[in-house]
């Protein structure tokens, strides 16, 4: 691995790994805040709302349409990730993938995707491909091969070829093929060997798909596709969560509500309040703002705000007597005896 490859792959697993913690904390908080907001009943007209919307059976008919659709395209979607895997970890030491007697090659260029004109002798034949597909290779014995034939071959020890056979050239000792491109008027420099045959072309493509593979056969895109499948793993975890705090509050709501006998649902609606709680005030808040501002004790002792036995008693504070009051004292007149006079 060169210098240059080395560079990227870090900063391609740098990236990668920051886009994964990134997607892992906002989806968590994302779940967190939904949940409570579930729990809250902040989410209860929605809710209630879903719950009259998925009754109708038009909707109930079209939701299970869309999940046997969301259900095949993951299916295919794993089959396809599955598929270039193996494909790819087959072909990191096989430069091919043998499948009876069929082989799956990528097409890594362009050279045999259009006709050149100088090129007559291709007036007979369609059979070109488009830069990316996977072809499907059979086995052959060499000396079937015939004149513009196209093979794959091992053109040197880590490249192989597909070109199309414009000359044979036998020897008493050995047969090798000229080969070019069909987008090419010039032959190719080196003439193959039998022993260097792999297969001839079937005339079966499939499109585009080869880019897949290629990209998973570089280190940087195993590490992206290994990112990929965690944050799917987590969005179908979370999601999960939250699906399930839904039914929960749902079945909830059903229970206490008479929501099945509600004939108009233009009047449903809520007026959420909001509680806080500071020292021993209680505030409560609508939409439109504070609503009250009460000392609450019993409020506090049943929102646990204060333990039953904690409960504030009232005292009775002695009435303290002034010291600076004057006590004036009663007064007795002096009753001078008068003398008894006598008759």
């Amino acid at each position: 691995m060169s210098q240059q490859q080395i560079i990227a792959l870090v900063v391609t697993a740098i990236g990668v790994g920051s886009f994964l913690v990134v997607f892992t904390v906002l989806f968590a908080n994302f779940r967190k805040f939904s949940i409570n907001e579930i729990q809250s009943g902040k989410r209860d007209i929605e809710l209630i709302q879903d719950y009259f919307h998925n009754k109708n059976p038009k909707v109930i008919a079209r939701r299970k349409a869309n999940k046997v659709i969301r259900d095949i395209l993951f299916v295919l979607f794993l089959v396809l990730v599955l598929f270039s895997i193996s494909f790819t970890l087959v072909a990191r030491f096989t430069d091919k993938l043998p499948v009876g007697t069929k082989t799956l090659m990528v097409v890594a260029t362009d050279s045999m995707s259009v006709k050149h004109a100088d090129n007559d002798y291709l007036q007979d034949y369609d059979n070109q491909f488009q830069q990316y597909s996977i072809i499907v290779l059979e086995k052959v014995d060499p000396n079937d091969l015939q004149y513009y034939d196209v093979i794959a071959f091992n053109a040197t020890e880590e490249t192989i070829l597909i070109h199309r056979i414009v000359g044979i050239e036998k020897t008493t000792t050995s047969t090798r093929y000229v080969t070019r491109g069909d987008k090419y008027a010039q032959d190719d420099p080196y003439k193959t060997l039998q022993k260097n045959v792999v297969g001839r072309y079937t005339g079966v493509e499939i499109p585009f798909l080869g880019a897949i593979v290629l990209f998973l056969q570089a280190p940087a895109g195993l590490i992206t596709m290994g990112a990929l499948l965690l944050c799917m793993l987590m969005f179908d975890s979370n999601s999960g969560q939250i699906s399930k705090e839904q039914q929960k509050r749902t079945d909830f709501l059903l229970t206490i509500l008479d929501i099945d006998n509600m004939t108009d649902q233009s009047e449903l609606s809520v007026d959420f309040v909001e509680n806080i709680y500071l020292d021993k005030v209680a505030y409560s808040f609508s939409s439109e703002g504070l609503v009250s501002k009460d000392v609450a004790t019993e409020v506090l002792i049943s929102h646990h705000r204060l333990p039953p036995q904690e409960t504030p008693t009232q005292v009775v504070q002695p009435v303290e007597t002034p010291t600076d009051t004057v006590v004036e004292q009663p007064t007795i007149a002096d009753e001078t005896p008068q003398d008894e006079s006598s008759n």
